[in-house]
């Protein structure tokens, strides 16, 4: 189930009046310039947006059932979101609307179809749709790692590092700046949980948000405190209220706390904007960097919409902070055994240790390591299912609670029990630098002390 795009195909056809343009389609052709290799290897894996029947999604979900409903799933505006797994497809997120928010269906199919033509690493990509007698259903690609809002304000204190505060920042306002060139210039309630961290822990734009239906589009699920002031005057939501949402977003990324934006603004312009830092961050910023991402929310939280920035703007403002931060990175390389600025090392060992080590029963010792599964990338797919979804019925009792990460035990193929560990959240910003432990430590093989498997 589930085609993938063709660079030789203009258009995908999922019914005779709903044409899918693709990128390839000379109305996005300007921005093919400007998208990178992995950009365009990373769309060309989404599959093709497409309708869905209901027997599927029903069966992706158990029925529905309460079990596989995600966990803060925007839930605010009366929709559920569900975690399943599609054949052909993979992992989906699924939104089930309100029986009445879309009364008619050809308008549901037609904004639907309209946000399926995007196709960006920068959002979680609207997969499809199904309309079956009073059901309405989107189907996205799943986000393991959750919300910003979870990691912001519900996490026991697994704060998140600065870095990956900036990325968000500049991820956030590319995904913006696509849906501007798109023409999807209407996001409906920007705010923390409407930005999901994928399985590379990368922050994106839910495409959900894209989606209203017009006759609602003048409501707010959030708090009226944190709306635009021109939304409170007139009941219209325009593009520059977007900008005003992300400003919001800065404020919030910056302090971990829900402070109304009138109220940072007074005290960004009164120039006490390290007061309103998260304390958690303390010595690990510098004061430049997060005065510049402050002022960039001062200006979209200005009062008149016509002074606030554009999305190019934004891009163009958030940029220098995010080199800055991935230069950071470069300086923090993580240098593995076999690295010559640690060889060393090796020429310092003890004649202590190594005539322990010659003790060792060396037949034995290969007979255990050739036993030893090699090491390996696992698909997220493989390890949902090893685990029963995560189910907490497989957390090892005490197995990693206390630094806030779980260990999980499963079976492999051929009966093996392996023990799964899954890292708080944003522990690792960086893949890479996961990546390249977790090899480093694959690597190992003996009986004296555990083995280590990539799991990712």
């Amino acid at each position: 189930m589930g085609c993938f795009q063709s660079k030789d195909a203009d258009h995908v056809i999922t019914s005779p009046d709903h044409v899918i343009t693709s990128p390839d389609h000379p109305s996005v052709q300007h921005q093919l310039e400007s998208v990178t290799e992995d950009q365009v290897e990373q769309e060309s894996q989404v599959p093709c947006f497409k309708r869905f029947a209901l027997r599927e999604l029903f069966d992706a979900t158990n029925g529905f059932s309460g079990k596989c409903i995600v966990p803060g799933g925007e839930m605010q505006d009366l929709n559920l979101v569900y975690g399943g797994m599609i054949e052909g497809t993979g992992l989906v997120a699924i939104k089930r609307l309100s029986k009445l928010t879309w009364p008619d269906a050809q308008q549901f199919v037609d904004q639907a179809t309209a946000v399926g033509n995007l196709r960006s690493k920068r959002l979680v990509n609207l997969l499809g749709y199904c309309v079956e007698g009073g059901e309405r259903l989107l189907v996205a690609e799943y986000m393991p790692y959750g919300t910003l809002s979870k990691h912001l304000f519900h996490w026991n204190r697994q704060e998140i590092p600065w870095e990956m505060r900036v990325r968000v920042a500049y991820y956030i306002a590319q995904a913006l700046d696509y849906c501007n060139i798109e023409s999807q210039k209407i996001y409906h309630d920007l705010s923390a949980s409407r930005i999901l961290f994928d399985e590379d822990g990368d922050p994106r734009l839910s495409t959900f948000g894209l989606i209203k239906n017009s006759g609602y589009g003048t409501r707010y699920s959030t708090n009226l405190t944190y709306t635009p002031p021109e939304f409170s005057e007139t009941g219209i939501i325009i593009p520059e209220s977007v900008i005003y949402h992300y400003g919001n977003v800065l404020v919030e990324l910056v302090s971990g706390k829900h402070i109304p934006p009138n109220h940072a603004f007074d005290i960004i312009m009164e120039k006490n904007a390290m007061l309103l830092m998260d304390s958690s961050l303390e010595g690990r910023f510098e004061s430049e960097d997060a005065t510049k991402l402050l002022n960039l929310a001062s200006k979209c939280l200005q009062k008149n919409p016509e002074d606030r920035p554009d999305t190019e703007s934004l891009i163009s403002a958030a940029a220098p902070l995010q080199k800055l931060e991935e230069s950071k990175d470069a300086d923090h390389v993580i240098t593995s055994p076999d690295h010559p600025s640690v060889q060393h090392q090796l020429e310092s060992v003890t004649e202590e240790q190594v005539d322990h080590e010659d003790q060792v029963d060396h037949e034995n010792q290969v007979e255990q390591e050739n036993q030893i599964p090699c090491f390996k990338k696992f698909t997220l797919s493989e390890l949902f299912y090893i685990i029963s979804e995560f189910s907490p019925s497989c957390i090892v009792s005490e197995g990693g609670v206390k630094d806030f990460n779980e260990v999980y035990i499963g079976k492999l193929e051929g009966n093996v029990l392996v023990a799964v560990k899954r890292f708080s959240k944003l522990t690792w910003p960086d893949a890479r630098h996961f990546v390249d432990q977790a090899t480093a430590v694959g690597k190992l093989r003996s009986k004296i002390g555990q083995s280590a498997w990539l799991l990712r």
